[in-house]
């Protein structure tokens, strides 16, 4: 829908060269929480515990840390711009059957692979709509398993 994204991919340690990933496992698409961008997964934490991302990496995943539209690294549109409202009108569904399909085509196409999804919090309400709408359509041939972290649910009393 014309939001350019930004996903980085873990290649390796600094100063190494990129390391070999294991080819039996599917790469992994993370997808950070509401407020946040792609560093999320590896910025401000406990430094006395690698991050999840590169726990993974150090495992034989290929990982590829995704941002939304709208955060630091995913300003720019086709045709908008950030001081329009059009840029702006938009929620987590879009979020979801967009930028989410997006970044799980990109890595399919790159590495000829399923994706394995791990969101938390706003990705995985963004990955429960995209799901809902998009599953035998798009996700049934590209995904091959979501991991819900933290899911970002409401519930309604209507008592």
């Amino acid at each position: 829908d014309g939001f350019i994204l930004t996903t980085f991919h873990v290649t390796g340690k600094r100063h190494e060269t990129v390391a070999e990933r294991d080819e039996s496992l599917n790469p992994i698409v993370m997808m950070h929480g509401q407020a946040c961008d792609a560093t999320a997964w590896v910025g401000e934490g406990d430094r006395r515990v690698l991050p999840l991302p590169f726990r993974l990496f150090d495992r034989g995943f290929d990982i590829y840390l995704a941002s939304n539209r709208g955060t630091k690294y995913c300003q720019q549109h086709k045709t908008l711009n950030m001081e329009q409202p059009e840029y702006w009108a938009w929620s987590w569904a879009e979020m979801g059957i967009y930028d989410d399909v997006a970044n799980v085509k990109f890595v399919a196409e790159r590495t000829g692979k399923k994706v394995s999804y791990l969101g938390v919090s706003q990705g995985t309400v963004q990955m429960f709509y995209a799901l809902a709408k998009l599953e035998k359509e798009f996700f049934a041939d590209h995904l091959f398993t979501f991991a819900a972290l933290d899911p970002c649910t409401i519930s309604i009393d209507e008592g």
